[in-house]
């Protein structure tokens, strides 16, 4: 897609303030931001915006980082890796800062920005199209703290034009900080980016996303087992139209995404298609992530054998680590509880039955088809009445996992016991 930005190397940032933790709002914002620059082999920085020293925490910083690179998210330049333009913590650019205020007007405690009059401020967002704001309604503003510190307007505006910045997309809520920014960019002589703004997401009913409608950190996301691609996929669609189905990697989104393909109105967070999303990313894992997913649940001391069946059988019937508990308990605990369905096929296959399944369990090697052929021979079932009596038994559900891998899991002896208590 074009670069919005025109000519020069296409730069992208992420500039988030170490005030808590990574929401999903702006973990989009730094998605997009990122396919932006990936997509025009540009370059995508990460600026940390901490000059609210009350509210900035270094912990804060640290663990947006981990949350970003955990996305898959990473930068070419950034508080970790420098260049020629960083420092990138506003927290260390305080001597840049202040040259900069000097031009502006003496050293006075508190420093404002005197907003010319009657005069529109006119610029293309790449989003929301051409905007115009009268000066006489922008007012004056703070560009110096009391304590000599540069306020957001100011620091965020000239780390853009200094840093190279070519397209500042960020959300919707600054919109209104843009013609301040671009007065005190004009007021320096500094090049301006061009502005996008991206609407907001918003819940089911509409409001603003908040605790009350899903978890809203990356962390919770991440703690609840989701896979980053899944979020990812998410993130990537909302407020951003695609014809594009499926899983998709980053370097797919990165050549699928295109500024003039993103909405004006709100995005709505629907957390069962992000379960769809997360099924698929689930199915995909290799074997080696999918041990290190679930392994957490596991019994200490599993053999690998055991493990390694367990797992393929549990893949295609979870969607997250949490899915995988009760079937946990059935497989290595105590004997399950029966539903009812499941009582009532136990009850109806009889005592023969089970003497036949629990007599072959004990040395077969929880072999299902030398169980099942074992039952055939001395009931004549077959099919669903020959299987699923086993299920119901062994499970206690009707319905689940493939038996087979699940049985080779089950500790020795599991299986002789359960079938053996209906004999």
């Amino acid at each position: 897609m074009p670069a919005p930005g025109g000519e020069r190397q296409r730069v992208t940032r992420f500039a988030p303030s170490p005030t808590g933790e990574l929401h999903l709002g702006n973990a989009r914002t730094a998605l997009f931001n990122l396919l932006l620059a990936r997509g025009g082999g540009g370059r995508f920085l990460l600026r940390i915006e901490d000059t609210d020293s009350e509210r900035s925490l270094d912990a804060h910083a640290v663990a947006l980082m981990a949350d970003l690179r955990w996305l898959g998210i990473d930068w070419d330049a950034g508080p970790d890796r420098a260049d020629e333009r960083g420092p990138y913590r506003q927290s260390q650019r305080g001597a840049l800062y202040s040259r900069y205020l000097a031009q502006l007007e003496g050293l006075p405690a508190t420093l404002r920005f005197r907003v010319p009059r009657d005069e529109r401020v006119v610029f293309e967002d790449f989003v929301h199209g051409p905007q115009t704001f009268l000066t006489d309604d922008i007012g004056d503003f703070v560009v110096r703290r009391a304590d000599g510190s540069a306020a957001f307007f100011f620091s965020n505006a000239v780390d853009d034009a200094l840093m190279g910045v070519t397209q500042a997309l960020r959300g919707e809520d600054h919109l209104a900080n843009t013609p301040r920014q671009l007065l005190i960019l004009r007021a320096l002589a500094l090049v301006a980016p061009a502005y996008g703004h991206v609407a907001l997401i918003v819940g089911a009913d509409g409001a603003p996303l908040s605790k009350r409608h899903a978890a809203v950190s990356v962390r919770e996301y991440r703690e609840r087992g989701y896979q980053p691609i899944a979020l990812l996929n998410h993130l990537f669609r909302l407020g951003h139209s695609t014809a594009l189905h499926g899983l998709l990697q980053l370097s797919e989104m990165a050549r699928a995404f295109d500024t003039a393909h993103l909405g004006r109105a709100p995005s709505r967070f629907d957390e069962p298609q992000l379960r769809v999303w997360q099924k698929e990313a689930v199915h995909r894992l290799p074997a080696e992530a999918a041990r290190g997913w679930l392994a957490p649940l596991l019994p200490a001391g599993l053999d690998e054998r055991a493990r390694d069946a367990f797992i393929a059988a549990l893949l295609p019937n979870v969607v997250l680590p949490e899915d995988a508990r009760p079937w946990v308990d059935i497989v290595f605990g105590g004997p399950p509880p029966l539903e009812p369905a499941a009582e009532e096929a136990v009850r109806g296959a009889g005592a023969g039955y089970f003497s036949a399944a629990a007599a072959a369990a004990a040395t077969s090697g929880n072999d299902l088809a030398a169980i099942a052929g074992a039952v055939r021979a001395a009931t004549g079932r077959s099919g669903a009445s020959l299987y699923m009596p086993l299920r119901a038994a062994l499970t206690g559900r009707m319905h689940g996992p493939e038996l087979a891998p699940l049985l080779k899991a089950m500790p020795a002896g599991k299986a002789c016991e359960r079938l053996a208590r209906f004999a």
